[in-house]
Formats: C-alpha cells, sequence, structure tokens
C-alpha cells in the first residue's frame, strides 16, 4: 500500500472550523444545563455531552495554536496586547479558509499566483464527486486590497444581514472581529488608547461640528402593538403580544453614548485588520497599497504596523523585542 505523503497545506482553516462548531454544542449545552438547574433538575445525557466534547475542544485549540506562529505576520501581531493565540488562530483559519481553487486560465486568478495546477475533488449539482483541474489560490491572495478584507469580514458600508438573501461576508470572521476588539479593549494596549483617541475624535466632532447631543443610551424597548416600553435590555419580543420590538431610535439631533462607542470600536478592528492585511501580504512578498487617505486624499500621516506593537512576545532571541516590552509610539 502506498504511503500517503503529509500536505504542505495548513489544516488551521479546517480545526478552526471544527472548533467553532464544537464552541456552539458546547455553549447550547452549557445554556441547557443552566436553565434546568433553575428549576432544580438536570439533563444527564447533556452532561455526558459536554463532558465527552470538552476534551476534543481543548486539542483543537491546543493544535490551533500550534500553528499560528507559522503565520507570516505572526512576528507582528505576537506583540500586541489582546491579540492573544486562540483568538488570533480562528482569525487567520477564517482568512485562510476563503482559499479556492479556480479553473487555469481563470481572469480571476491574481497575475502574482504562479503555482502548477493539480487535481481536487469537488461535488457537481447532484452532490457526486467530481475529480477537477485548477490552481490553488490562497486566501490571503484573494484579498488584494484592504477594502476586500473588510468586506469578506463584513466590516464595509453595507455588509448587513438581508431577509431572504444571501450573506456577502463571512459571519463567523466578523463575530471573531467583535471578539477581538473586546480583547483589545480588556487589554488596555496600544489598540485601546486608539479607540479613546478616535472616541474623543467622534465625540468632538458630533457635538461641534454636527451640533447634536449625546446622550446615555436607554435600556429598554419599544413595541409598536402595546403601546409600551419593555424593560429588557436585550428583549427581541413583547412579552405580552409577541410582537417584534423596536430598536432603540435616536431622536433628531440626539447620538447615543453606546452608537459613539461602537463606532470607534468598529473603527479600531478596522485598523487592525487593515493592518494584519498588510503585514501578511508583504511578509510573502505580495503586493500591497498604500492607505486610502495617503494614495487617493493626499494625506501624509499613517499608522503603520510597527506603531501599535507594545508588548514582549517572550522570546529572548527575538529580533524585534529581545524579550522586553515595547513601548507604542501611538498613544
Amino acid at each position: 500500500m502506498e504511503e500517503l505523503k503529509p500536505t504542505k497545506k495548513s489544516p488551521l482553516a479546517t480545526l478552526t472550523n471544527a472548533e467553532l462548531a464544537i464552541e456552539k454544542i458546547m455553549v447550547m449545552a452549557k445554556v441547557r444545563l443552566r436553565h434546568l438547574e433553575r428549576h432544580r433538575t438536570t439533563c444527564p445525557d447533556t452532561q455526558e455531552l459536554l463532558r465527552r466534547i470538552e476534551p476534543i475542544d481543548n486539542w483543537l485549540v491546543k493544535r490551533m495554536e500550534s500553528y499560528i506562529e507559522a503565520n507570516p505576520a505572526y512576528w507582528w501581531f505576537s506583540h500586541i496586547k489582546g491579540a492573544g493565540r486562540e483568538l488570533m488562530s480562528k482569525v487567520i483559519g477564517e482568512i485562510e479558509g476563503f482559499g479556492r481553487y479556480y479553473d487555469v486560465g481563470d481572469p480571476e486568478i491574481p497575475p502574482y499566483v504562479k503555482r502548477e495546477p493539480e487535481e481536487y475533488i469537488t461535488l457537481d449539482e447532484n452532490g457526486n464527486e467530481v475529480v477537477k483541474t485548477g490552481i490553488w489560490v490562497e486566501g490571503i491572495e484573494r484579498l488584494t486590497t484592504p477594502s476586500k478584507l473588510r468586506a469578506y469580514a463584513g466590516m464595509a458600508p453595507g455588509r448587513k444581514p438581508k431577509k431572504g438573501a444571501k450573506l456577502t461576508y463571512n459571519a463567523r470572521l466578523k463575530m471573531l472581529m467583535y471578539r477581538l476588539g473586546d480583547s483589545f479593549m480588556r487589554a488596555e494596549g496600544s489598540f485601546y488608547a486608539f479607540y479613546n483617541g478616535y472616541k474623543n475624535y467622534l465625540e468632538n466632532r458630533v457635538t461641534n461640528k454636527e451640533g447634536k447631543k449625546i446622550m446615555p443610551t436607554p435600556k429598554t424597548r419599544y413595541c409598536p402593538q402595546c403601546d409600551k416600553e419593555v424593560l429588557a435590555k436585550r428583549a427581541k419580543y413583547c412579552p405580552d403580544c409577541g410582537g417584534q420590538l423596536s430598536q432603540k431610535t435616536e431622536p433628531p439631533g440626539v447620538i447615543y453614548k453606546g452608537h459613539v462607542h461602537q463606532l470607534a470600536k468598529h473603527r479600531m478592528e478596522q485598523l487592525f485588520l487593515d493592518l494584519l492585511g498588510h503585514v501578511w501580504r508583504k511578509s510573502l512578498g505580495l503586493p500591497v497599497r498604500e492607505p486610502y487617505p495617503v494614495e487617493k486624499q493626499g494625506h501624509s500621516r499613517i499608522i503603520r504596523p510597527e506603531d501599535m506593537m507594545d508588548k514582549s512576545c517572550g522570546k529572548k532571541d527575538c529580533p524585534i523585542c529581545h524579550g522586553k516590552p515595547l513601548i507604542p509610539k501611538i498613544r
């Protein structure tokens, strides 16, 4: 029997896909057990499911973290507070999962991809396996500009779910970027400093230039059918009539603090994604573009990846930090 050779392609995308699926099952099981605990009962099968699936999740996380150092951008994000190995392995895995095969001669293949065609297996319309020949293009190679990476992560204008329509972005990557933003804020590193600076800028612009008033975000929602407010902060449906509650609509001339917070946090996440794509592509020798404000609007001051590095990676032989904390340039 012919011995199979290990693949050269990173399995990070596959591992990420499996871990996020298992994470969803674990959350479902834990929520069910907590709900049953309120009623002073339990479910042995749910407990057994959780007991069996947790070791698999732990193994997946460890394997994912073992591959993260091979990423060309690791030298950069390993020096950023809040960019943990587990979370970053999932973000990288989702971007790597964007890779695909193209037919030979397809105009969508970037000109810098010089790989030889190879056979791969796909499914036809009836679900049958078909062997085809194509050229593999990595996910980061397909995302040729920062705007395309933002769009893929659901962080570009208009990238919202629409009823009855297929999503135009990666919902899981968008969720992971939201988690990453929360991690930056807890770590209070250079990206958190950027968040605070951008939030102050937004508050000044809103109050001084736009003439709006910043108010605390209300805790209630409104039911148009019952014509009353609902106190449950996270409720989507009215507990009385079952109708859908309206979102917290801002009155004219008013912007809520939560809105300003989300705008600043979203911009912080966009900045990290832009810099990650830039470092990743540049480390692979792929063509990179200057930021849009510099290339199209004539700006001269931009934030470079090195400006946001603020911690030691823990390795004494590191040519960047030598095992010592860094002092970020942007504060």
